[in-house]
């Protein structure tokens, strides 16, 4: 289910779902869940099923369970694009939780700072914790220590002789380590493997660096 990983001198654990929890800190870090995206679609016409919409929030919940976080630290995009009727079900959500929400706001994280604040979730442009700077938007080239999202990575492998799968991945190059989407309904953007400095794929329920 997760796999132990040391970043800038400290532990986490890799999880399947796509979420890297810090036992040091108690803290749950997750990036692009786009809440809220499904139903967006669906008013813009796309004939996109709600039980997708319902997976979101069975993975939030489950992952929250395993770990039971002090903290919930999202860096970006936690609810997609503008308020739409699945608000309300985000907000029974965040109310239904016993722990501290930080967003560290992403491109999609439109909706006025006040309306997350109004939950109790703490709303950030950026968040420094011990030696390390939680943002959105990777910066490859940064001079200290950087875990983002965004960019909703991806590897293609090779699957037995014939088979070929695009798998969301975990990945570092330099200083900067950038987590997968983590929402159920995302796309994808492959990585090139002899860019980065390591991989670690999702395959299924287990995180394998390759």
């Amino acid at each position: 289910m997760s796999t132990p990983f040391s970043f800038a001198d400290q532990h986490f654990e890799l999880d399947s779902s796509g979420a890297l929890f810090w036992p040091d800190q108690n803290c749950l870090i997750l990036s692009d869940v786009h809440l809220g995206k499904i139903q967006h679609f669906r008013k813009n016409g796309a004939a996109i099923p709600l039980q997708a919409q319902e997976e979101n929030y069975l993975r939030l919940e489950r992952i929250i369970s395993r770990y039971t976080p002090k903290t919930l630290l999202v860096i970006g995009d936690l609810f997609h694009s503008e308020w739409n009727r699945e608000w309300t079900l985000f907000e029974a959500f965040v109310n239904a939780q016993q722990l501290d929400i930080v967003l560290v706001a992403g491109n999609h994280d439109i909706i006025a700072h006040k309306h997350f604040e109004a939950l109790g979730i703490e709303v950030v442009t950026d968040k420094q914790l011990k030696n390390i700077q939680f943002s959105h938007y990777p910066d490859h080239d940064t001079v200290q220590f950087q875990i983002s999202g965004h960019l909703h990575p991806a590897v293609r492998v090779q699957l037995g002789a014939k088979e070929k799968r695009t798998l969301k991945c975990f990945y570092r190059k330099n200083k900067q380590f950038v987590l997968p989407a983590f929402g159920y309904f995302t796309g994808n953007a492959r990585v090139n493997q002899r860019e980065v400095d390591e991989i670690y794929v999702i395959a299924e329920d287990e995180v394998i660096r390759i």
